[in-house]
């Protein structure tokens, strides 16, 4: 026999028994097989895809955040829940003005103070700096931050693999805090429509933008998202009143819930004591015979000092009015032959709880439910003679215009 031939018989036996083999211990998965690029893999699943949940998982974070932030400031009227205005406030809500001072929020740095507060308990780990809430987007800067996996010993790979992400981010949000701006614009409008008008509440009423409303907001509806104390008074004192604005361009947030969305609603408050005393243009007189009093009523003015009337017999110095009394009396005759022409001074500081007419004293003044009452007697006033009278605020600094007169009926 060959010997060549013989070796290369056994040479091509052995070859197709070790396929033999292979074939049937594959099958079986005794050999087992490793998947193609197996690194890529590993990095897409175990570092790319977990970096992205985990990211998402922030972003979740962060627009609650933003929410609650935007929620916070339009309850407070633009300030940070623990913040009170330096306007001071009425009924626990944060007024924009007092008298000719205007105490505006700066509602953009607030947000960033108590929005960063917020990411800072809530993701301490990832360090943000550079916050900023502009136009719509809310952004902030972070440090990039490793992920470790691990791969199998077996591979010839490195033992791990480290995958940094970027976690800073610019959220975009259907709100804007620029409407602060529209709203503080208005605020000013309608101050300075009304301040000067003794029914300041009317012309509220007619001057306000149709999303103004006088008075607490609603806590009914949603009385989990209220900061602010439960109402204990009324909604205007002392011509300042407190109102619930919505949104001018219609904003709102989204709850977490399908197809559910929030209204924005703004809270605060505004001061309309008039830039200069206000006239008294509400006075009546009624001739009180059996005491042989003349009765006096008009409505108190809070920040006068007291009251002054003037009373003459001199009817012509009705065409006069308005204008300054020195001015209007300066054309009465100085000889009381020729005319008669008196005054007397009430002083707010000496007003008495209010009081029944059959119980009121002369030439006393008597407040009564923000109306001041006075009984004037001077036996110098003759019943057949025609009388007019006429009454002006006083502050120590100023005297109120004198707008009209009303006669003094003893008839």
């Amino acid at each position: 026999m060959n010997k060549k031939g013989t070796v290369l018989h056994w040479i091509i036996f052995g070859i197709l028994v070790a396929l033999a083999v292979f074939f049937v211990m594959s099958k079986t998965g005794i050999i087992k097989q490793e998947p193609k690029a197996y690194w890529s893999l590993h990095f897409l699943k175990n570092n790319y895809l977990e970096a992205e949940k985990i990211l998402l998982s922030y972003e979740s974070i962060e627009r609650i955040i933003a929410k609650d932030t935007i929620q916070e400031l339009a309850q407070n009227g633009g300030l940070q829940k623990t913040e009170i205005s330096n306007c001071g406030t009425l009924q626990n809500i944060n007024l924009w003005n007092n008298n000719n001072q205007w105490c505006m929020p700066d509602a953009p740095k607030n947000f960033s103070t108590s929005a960063t507060a917020q990411l800072n308990t809530k993701l301490p780990q990832l360090k943000f700096t550079n916050l900023q809430f502009n136009k719509n987007t809310f952004s902030a800067k972070a440090p990039k931050q490793p992920l470790h996996t691990l791969l199998l010993k077996q591979h010839n790979f490195p033992s791990d693999q480290t995958y940094f992400y970027d976690p800073s981010f610019a959220i975009e949000l259907s709100y804007s805090l620029d409407e602060y701006t529209q709203l503080q614009s208005e605020a000013k409008l309608l101050v300075e429509k009304c301040r000067n008008t003794q029914e300041f509440l009317t012309c509220i009423e007619q001057a306000k933008p149709t999303h103004w409303h006088p008075g607490f907001c609603d806590q009914t509806k949603n009385p989990k998202k209220q900061s602010n104390p439960k109402p204990t008074g009324p909604s205007t004192i002392d011509r300042k009143t407190i109102f619930c604005v919505q949104s001018p361009n219609g904003y709102t947030l989204n709850t977490g819930q399908a197809n559910v969305k929030e209204n924005i609603i703004y809270t605060f408050a505004l001061d309309f004591t008039p830039s200069s005393l206000l006239p008294v243009q509400d006075t009546t007189i009624t001739y009180l015979e059996a005491k042989e009093m003349y009765h006096f009523q008009f409505t108190h003015n809070p920040i006068a000092q007291g009251y002054k009337i003037y009373y003459t017999n001199w009817l012509i110095i009705k065409d006069n009015t308005p204008g300054n009394a020195q001015d209007i009396f300066s054309s009465v005759p100085k000889d009381p032959a020729l005319g008669f022409y008196e005054t007397t001074f009430i002083n707010t500081a000496n007003l008495q709880p209010c009081v029944t007419q059959v119980d009121a004293q002369p030439n006393q003044a008597y407040l009564c439910q923000n109306k001041i009452q006075y009984y004037l007697s001077n036996p110098q006033l003759k019943k057949d003679i025609s009388y007019i009278a006429g009454i002006t605020a006083h502050t120590d600094k100023e005297e109120s215009l004198l707008t009209n007169f009303v006669d003094m009926a003893s008839k």
